[in-house]
């Protein structure tokens, strides 16, 4: 849809709606199909609109001491509901809404849009997804574990993980490994085709050490890639040491244990959409 003709369908429905168009003409001085009770009820709330060169209507989002984050969202189109759900699977459903809880959903739309109970219809709309209900499954397992390790700088300790069974990209790659620093939660991933020890090694020199130098602890769910002759080498030879997960178990490592469900969940969610075979290309927008 072009630009022009996208504007031009965002006017007309705004002006469809009763409450938006009072406010417009409002704001535009003219109160000649406004009743004197209708005028002071919409004067109550004018000095939160605003309106463009266009004549759209917006919402302006005034910095609260609680809510630093509005400071830089000052301007939010005000979307009328016939648009509403066109948003909402905009936002939650395409590649980039990669099928998030209700928390990221709102948050990505109250970027640029308002309208009056956003929230509940996010809540509404996130827990109704078909494609969420079948592919998150159970929610996993929310008590804490012992085997946390705790790191007191930026990449002192790094968990590693892989996501398998993935769609085949145009790539060909199926596996997706994450490295995660345990100190901020930072997470950095490499698709990948394969997983030979040799290739989790150059992956780790280049995603990890390259940027931000030696681990001092490398962490990892006994997997026997991880075991392999060639990568102890390569970690001894980097100046980490080894450490299991504590009798492993699938919250052993909490943060990472959430990044690749997130994952998990984004690309499942897609496996039978088309045109999906470029995920590695999109993934690292999930993280």
């Amino acid at each position: 849809m072009a630009i022009a003709e996208r504007w031009r369908r965002i006017l007309a429905q705004q002006g469809a709606e009763l409450w938006i168009r009072r406010l417009r003409d409002y704001l535009k001085g003219d109160l000649s199909d406004l009743s004197a009770a209708e005028a002071e009820d919409v004067a109550k709330i004018a000095n939160q609109f605003v309106l463009d060169s266009r004549g759209a209507l917006y919402y302006l989002s005034r910095a609260k001491p609680n809510r630093p984050r509005d400071q830089a969202e000052m301007l939010r189109l005000v979307v009328p509901r016939s648009l509403q759900a066109d948003l909402l699977h905009l936002s939650h459903e395409d590649f980039q809404g990669a099928h998030q809880g209700i928390t990221r959903t709102f948050e990505r739309l109250r970027r640029e849009y308002y309208w009056p109970g956003m929230y509940a219809d996010v809540e509404r709309f996130v827990k109704e997804c078909v494609d969420c209900v079948t592919a998150k499954g159970a929610p996993p397992n929310p008590w804490p574990s012992p085997g946390n390790i705790l790191a007191t700088r930026p990449f002192e300790a790094v968990s590693m993980d892989f996501v398998t069974h993935l769609p085949k990209s145009d790539r060909g790659n199926v596996f997706l490994l994450l490295f995660q620093c345990m100190f901020s939660g930072f997470v950095i991933c490499k698709p990948m085709s394969s997983t030979t020890a040799q290739e989790v090694a150059e992956a780790y020199m280049d995603r990890v050490f390259q940027r931000f130098g030696a681990s001092e602890m490398i962490r990892h769910d006994r997997d026997p890639r991880f075991m392999s002759e060639v990568f102890a080498k390569f970690r001894e030879m980097l100046g980490s040491r080894q450490r299991d997960t504590l009798a492993y178990r699938p919250q052993a490592n909490g943060q990472q244990e959430r990044s690749v469900q997130t994952v998990i969940r984004a690309v499942r969610a897609y496996v039978a959409e088309p045109d999906q075979s470029d995920w590695d290309d999109q993934v690292e927008k999930l993280m």
